[in-house]
C-alpha cells in the first residue's frame, strides 16, 4: 500500500530542488547578461578608441605633415643663407622655425593630455591663474610682436581657481592660438579673468578676428558639450575643442562660445575656486 505522507515528502522534496535549480539557473543567467552588457560596453569603448587611434594617425599623415615639412624647408633655406653670407635673412627664418615648433608641441600635447584624460590622469589643484597664463603668452610673445596684436590682459595676480595645472595651461593655449589664428596684423585680444562669486571664477578669451559663422558656433557648442562623449574626428577636426570641453567637464564648470562674423569671437569659462565648491 503506498504511504501518502512518503509521496508527499518526494513531491515536496523534488518541487524544492526544481524550486533551487531554478534560482540557480535565473542567477546564472543574470550573471551571464550582466557580464554580456559588460563585455559589450567594453566592445564599445574600444571600438571608440580605435576611432580616435585613426583619427590620431591621420593627423600624424596631414595635420603633422605641413609643420614638419617648413621646418625641413627652412633648415634648407638657413644652410642656402649661410653659404651665400645674407645672415640678415636668418631671423626670419628663425621666427618660422619657432612657429612649427610651437604649432608642433601644441599638437602632440593636445593628443597626450586627450589620451591621458581617458586614463583618469587629472589633479585639480588650488592654482593661481596668472602665473599659467603668464607662461602661455611667453610662448606667443613673437607672432604677438610680428602681428602687432593689441593684448588687453586683465588677471589679477592673486586669483585662483580650481584646475589640473597641466591641463589648465594646455586649454589657455588653445584658445588664444586660436583666437591668433583668426585675428589680422593689429588686432586685438582680451584675456580676463575675474571671481563672479565666492566659490566660482570666469575665464575670458575673446578677440576681434572675423569670427565664426553661426551653424560652425552651433557645432563647436556641442562638441564643447558632448566632450566627454565624443572621439576625435566624429565632429570635423576639433581635438583642441574636446580638450577644452573635457577640462571643463572634469572641474565641473561650464563653457559658452559667442561670435559673430567680422567681429570676433569670445569664449567664456566658469569653474569652482576650490574644492569645498
Amino acid at each position: 500500500m503506498i504511504n501518502l505522507n512518503n509521496v508527499l515528502y518526494w513531491v515536496i522534496s523534488g518541487f524544492t530542488l526544481l524550486l533551487m535549480l531554478l534560482l540557480i539557473l535565473l542567477l546564472v543567467i543574470s550573471k551571464l547578461r550582466s557580464k554580456n552588457l559588460e563585455l559589450q560596453k567594453a566592445l564599445t569603448e574600444i571600438q571608440r578608441l580605435n576611432k580616435a587611434k585613426d583619427y590620431f594617425l591621420s593627423i600624424i599623415a596631414h595635420d603633422l605633415r605641413r609643420p614638419l615639412s617648413t621646418l625641413y624647408e627652412m633648415a634648407e633655406l638657413a644652410d642656402y643663407y649661410i653659404k651665400t653670407h645674407r645672415y640678415d635673412s636668418l631671423r626670419q627664418v628663425s621666427v618660422y622655425i619657432d612657429q612649427s615648433g610651437n604649432k608642433i608641441r601644441n599638437m602632440l600635447d593636445n593628443m597626450v593630455h586627450w589620451a591621458l584624460s581617458y586614463e583618469g590622469r587629472y589633479e585639480p589643484e588650488s592654482l593661481i591663474l596668472k602665473s599659467k597664463i603668464d607662461v602661455v603668452l611667453a610662448l606667443y610673445d613673437q607672432e604677438i610682436t610680428k602681428k602687432q596684436i593689441h593684448v588687453d590682459y586683465q588677471v589679477p595676480p592673486l586669483l585662483t581657481g580650481l584646475v589640473d595645472s597641466n591641463g589648465f595651461e594646455l586649454v589657455v593655449r588653445n584658445l588664444i592660438d586660436n583666437a591668433l589664428k583668426h585675428l589680422p596684423p593689429k588686432g586685438s585680444l582680451r584675456i580676463e579673468a575675474k571671481e563672479i562669486s565666492l566659490s566660482t571664477v570666469q575665464l575670458q578669451i575673446a578677440d576681434n578676428g572675423r569670427g565664426i559663422a553661426r551653424e560652425k558656433v552651433k557645432e563647436l557648442q556641442y562638441v564643447l558639450a558632448k566632450a566627454d562623449e565624443l572621439v576625435p574626428g566624429q565632429v570635423g577636426r576639433t581635438l583642441g575643442m574636446l580638450i577644452t570641453g573635457r577640462f571643463v567637464k572634469i572641474n565641473k564648470g561650464t563653457i559658452l562660445i559667442e561670435s559673430e562674423l567680422q567681429k570676433g569671437t569670445t569664449l567664456t569659462i566658469t569653474f569652482p575656486r576650490s574644492i569645498e565648491s
